[in-house]
């Protein structure tokens, strides 16, 4: 981390999914944020590079850069016709793990700040 003082981010993966084996330190995750009791994601959070990915057992921790200031996130709305405007044509929900294609990633990357206003 450049900053001591900053704390990365984790989440806990359970089970053997592909997404699991897969993933990889230097990869970027978009992270689709709902509560436990609401219906649709509240926010999606932009896209952030894996520090670390730590197996056990029956789970998998990746560590994650934090996210850069307040355009690291945006709606579900907005972030479903970002998707649509860069060329994204499989449904996706609020629990999908997809693998982009690099063209598509830096499309979205490109667009995502403009996009998050």
């Amino acid at each position: 981390m450049a900053n001591p003082d900053e704390e990365p981010y984790w989440i806990r993966w359970t089970g053997k999914s592909r997404f699991a084996r897969e993933c990889r330190e230097g990869d970027s995750i978009i992270r689709i944020w709902r509560s436990s009791k609401a219906h649709r994601p509240s926010a999606v959070l932009g896209g952030t590079g894996v520090l670390l990915k730590q197996q056990a057992a029956n789970w998998t921790r990746f560590y994650l850069r934090p996210s850069d200031g307040r355009r690291a996130e945006m709606s579900w709305g907005k972030f479903q016709l970002l998707l649509k405007q860069v060329g994204v044509s499989k449904r996706v929900g609020p629990g999908s793990v997809l693998l982009l294609e690099p063209d598509i990633a830096e499309a979205i990357a490109r667009k995502w700040k403009s996009a998050a206003k």
